[in-house]
């Protein structure tokens, strides 16, 4: 099961809002994240509202190990869209 989240990507001189889809069965944890000055800085400067929350998800590694991302969303927000998405499997 996949559900498409926003990724913040942390690798260059500025973050980058990319749209990914994730395999739920591979969320191993979801935390709330709180905003860096520069996060905010950063989301203004895309349009984003300096009051949007972030996630940490901690994901199972193919190769054994943990991966981690950063979403735009709350843990509610993104464990609905993971009910929502296993709800429509079901029909």
């Amino acid at each position: 099961m996949f559900i498409k989240l926003v990724e913040v990507d942390t690798s260059g001189d500025r973050y980058r809002l990319r749209e990914t889809m994730i395999n739920t069965d591979a969320i191993l944890s979801i935390t709330e994240e709180a905003p860096t000055q520069r996060m905010v800085q950063e989301s203004a400067n895309m349009g984003m509202s300096p009051k949007a929350s972030y996630s940490r998800l901690v994901m199972r590694d193919s190769y054994g190990g943990d991966k981690f991302k950063l979403v735009v969303g709350s843990p509610d927000t993104i464990n609905l869209q993971m009910g929502k998405a296993k709800r429509l499997l079901k029909g």
